[in-house]
């Protein structure tokens, strides 16, 4: 479940960067920035959600770079990586 803390959702942070497997500032080189993380530590489950616009896709690179962080190995139970792209459908 979502938890609501102060008006923000405690367990959603949004453009998270990693160097190697530690988080990083955002923009910092070498960086791998993740666009929405949403950890549910309840059930040892993490979501990532990538967004893409236009023509842009999720590329099977990417994902196992992501998933290579010690972090999404060995902290979580079960880690999706979703690509999210509200304006595909219209590329039609």
């Amino acid at each position: 479940p979502l938890a609501v803390e102060q008006g923000k959702l405690s367990n959603v942070r949004t453009e998270v960067s990693y160097v190697e497997d530690e988080e990083a500032k955002y923009g910092e080189a070498g960086s791998l920035r993740v666009d929405v993380i949403w950890e549910d530590e309840k059930s040892k489950t993490l979501k990532i959600y990538e967004l893409k616009t236009g023509a842009a896709k999720l590329t099977e690179r990417r994902v196992d770079r992501t998933l290579d962080r010690e972090y999404m190995k060995t902290e979580w139970e079960s880690v999706t990586v979703m690509e999210l792209n509200p304006w595909r459908h219209l590329l039609k």
